[in-house]
């Protein structure tokens, strides 16, 4: 099977797949189970990512948020997706410090990779972003701390997987661009210049007598005179030469036919 074939085959996977998700779609919303404030279209685009990202459908309506016009993901939806794809061989935790010196350290090790890949995040790291003026961040310190470090760490060693999405509370901190909308240009009209008339001169015609162009033509015969030798033509023109032997007179015996029988 060639590669055509192939491309084919996955566009047609997708199609009914899309389909699917579609159905489903109209069966959650029939049934008044789509996440609160989560609309029609809404819930499709979170379908259609989460297609991407090999989610379920009720996975996908909950576990992905549009927040300040970016696809994010649950905090808890990134490890779950690492796991999924059969990537991760063993992951931990190690907690540093305390009071205002805590920090988390979480650490994984991905499949082929010798050495596991860590990330460490603190209550000065917090502090220098400004997250602890947030009141999920005073009251959950350490769950805060630990999904930091966690989503850190695996987007860094896993970003063929989580195509560099980010999870909610990243998501939160951007700030939205206002987009300014383009002056309105009202086009100008087209002047239209007119050519002035120009004048038209009669010019006189040739009346000439002229066989139709479809006549057959006359094919005249003329057979080609041959040249003639002057001495030749001065024989032609000269007297006929007189008869050397005269003709001979018969008698009229001569004349008479001859009889045998005569007496």
């Amino acid at each position: 099977m060639d590669d055509k074939q192939n491309q084919l085959m996955v566009i047609e996977q997708e199609k009914q797949i899309m389909e699917a998700q579609k159905a489903k779609l109209c069966i959650l919303r029939d049934g008044g189970m789509l996440p609160k404030g989560c609309n029609e279209k809404e819930a499709w685009a979170r379908m259609a990512v989460g297609v991407e990202m090999g989610m379920r459908p009720m996975q996908a309506l909950n576990g992905i948020a549009i927040v300040n016009g970016h696809p994010t993901l649950h905090t808890d939806s990134i490890p779950s997706i690492i796991m999924a794809s059969g990537l991760l061989e063993d992951q931990g935790v190690e907690w540093i410090g305390e009071g205002d010196k805590l920090a988390c350290r979480y650490w994984c090790k991905k499949k082929g990779l010798a050495t596991p890949q860590d990330w460490v995040f603190s209550i000065e790291d917090a502090k220098r972003a400004g997250l602890l003026n947030r009141d999920t961040w005073r009251n959950h310190t350490r769950k805060m701390l630990y999904n930091r470090a966690r989503t850190y760490c695996l987007r860094n060693t896993f970003p063929e997987v989580l195509g560099n999405m980010y999870d909610m509370d990243e998501a939160s901190e951007f700030k939205e661009q206002p987009v300014e909308a383009a002056p309105l240009v009202e086009p100008t009209p087209a002047k239209r210049t007119r050519k002035p008339k120009e004048e038209i001169v009669a010019e006189p015609v040739e009346i000439k007598d002229e066989a139709p162009k479809n006549a057959p033509e006359e094919i005249i015969d003329v057979e080609a005179e041959e040249p003639v030798d002057p001495r030749v033509a001065a024989l032609d023109e000269e007297e006929p030469m007189p008869t050397l032997v005269q003709p001979r007179e018969e008698s009229p015996a001569q004349q008479a036919p001859f009889n045998l029988f005569e007496e």
